[in-house]
């Protein structure tokens, strides 16, 4: 006797394949199971990924005698990532959609077309703006001709300065837009002569307000702190070393500032650096803090050891169905951002060319980065992540594989 049966895969999982290895992941209970790419394993596997499958393909009992298969088949089952069920009691064929984000399909509708038009309301993908408001600061960092490449952070590596007239102007072409959240840097934003004028108009807003100061400006600068006073805004406190606790202290203990909403972020560039801050946080009680990896061009054995991916990280991270869908169309750390700067140039990235200006129609400027930038759509195609199982498993590209001139920080892959 000859049963058939039907095996599939659950919706909440999906699989992956390389020219090696199978993976199946569980996105409820993050579970990973992988396998070596037989070519049983490869015949099923490869029908099951066809979207006419539906995530679903028959087998006899033939296939079941096969070693291979009765073990994938059992191993998938005890992970509560699908089933092979007897078609005397299941006679109709389960049906698991493919699934199809509406991103992807929007941008997919985009690259059929070669310019905008007024049905395209590419404006709804903006999420975020950065307007670096000036470049004037009398501090003399270390970190500040990178750190701002690498991650949200002052400098005072552009010229001049952006009007208050200009920012308003330009934030009010954007209604209508998905813009949620804005960053306004300097430089040192309090030696911004319309700060006062720029925090009352942003009050008058609904989007979510972050001012970011470095450590010493804030504490020259203590009595501005009222201009913030019952506002929609917050703080951002950026600490890059060395770290002067007597300066923390001193901020820590003003009455205005410890009414405000802030957050400290923390920028380490080794262990011993990271074992300060650590310390500094435990002393003062710091909360709703940020760490961040500096790359400072002599530091690449701490990322290595620090930042770099082990194959383990991978396989324990979780993972949603719909983030590992969208870093196969976008690039996570990118995608909706837009930085402005004083001279009012606009970038996607500011490690990457500008794509424009604060005169330019915004639409247009955004309809080509979803088409042809090199941003916002920047995800892991290229070797070696293109032939590695765990491609989408991984975060999106960041601003560090482009400091450090690597196209991923990984070990499984180096």
């Amino acid at each position: 006797m000859n049963n058939k049966y039907w095996f599939y895969i659950e919706p909440h999982c999906f699989i992956h394949t390389n020219s090696k290895l199978v993976i199946i992941i569980n996105t409820m209970s993050s579970t990973k199971k992988v396998f070596k790419k037989t070519r049983r394993i490869a015949e099923i596997v490869d029908k099951l990924m066809t979207r006419e499958s539906y995530f679903c393909v028959e087998l006899s009992d033939i296939d079941l005698t096969d070693n291979e298969v009765f073990i994938f088949i059992q191993e998938i089952r005890s992970s509560f990532s699908g089933d092979c069920v007897n078609q005397n009691h299941v006679r109709a064929k389960p049906i698991f959609p493919y699934p199809l984000l509406k991103l992807q399909r929007q941008i997919s509708n985009l690259e059929k077309i070669d310019e905008i038009s007024p049905g395209v309301d590419v404006l709804t993908y903006l999420k975020e703006l950065t307007f670096y408001i000036n470049s004037e600061c009398k501090l003399n960092c270390s970190c500040c001709q990178n750190a701002f490449k690498q991650t949200t952070f002052c400098t005072k590596a552009f010229n001049g300065k952006i009007t208050l007239t200009e920012i308003a102007g330009f934030v009010k072409k954007l209604q209508g837009s998905g813009l949620n959240v804005i960053n306004i840097v300097g430089g040192d934003i309090f030696n911004y002569s319309e700060l006062q004028d720029l925090v009352d108009f942003f009050n008058r807003t609904s989007y979510k307000i972050f001012y970011h100061s470095q450590l010493q400006n804030l504490r020259f600068n203590l009595i501005k702190l009222n201009y913030f006073k019952g506002g929609n805004g917050a703080l951002n406190v950026n600490v890059n070393f060395p770290i002067d606790t007597n300066v923390i202290e001193e901020i820590c203990s003003d009455p205005v500032f410890r009414e405000m909403h802030c957050r400290w972020n923390f920028l380490v560039s080794s262990d011993d650096e990271f074992d300060e801050v650590s310390r500094v946080i435990e002393a003062f009680k710091i909360e709703n803090v940020m760490v961040y990896p500096f790359y400072n061009f002599r530091n690449l054995v701490f990322f290595e050891s620090r930042v770099f991916m082990e194959e383990r990280d991978i396989l324990f991270g979780n993972i949603s169905k719909q983030t590992y869908f969208s870093r196969q169309i976008i690039n996570e750390n990118n995608f909706g951002k837009m930085k402005v700067l004083p001279q009012g140039t606009l970038f996607s990235n500011l490690n990457n060319e500008s794509i424009g200006c604060i005169d330019d129609f915004v639409p247009e400027l955004l309809f080509r980065e979803l088409k042809n930038g090199n941003s916002w759509l920047n995800i892991r195609n290229m070797q070696p992540c293109s032939d590695c199982v765990y491609q989408w498993l991984c975060p999106s590209p960041s601003n560090y594989e482009l400091a450090i001139g690597k196209p991923n920080l990984c070990h499984v892959k180096p």
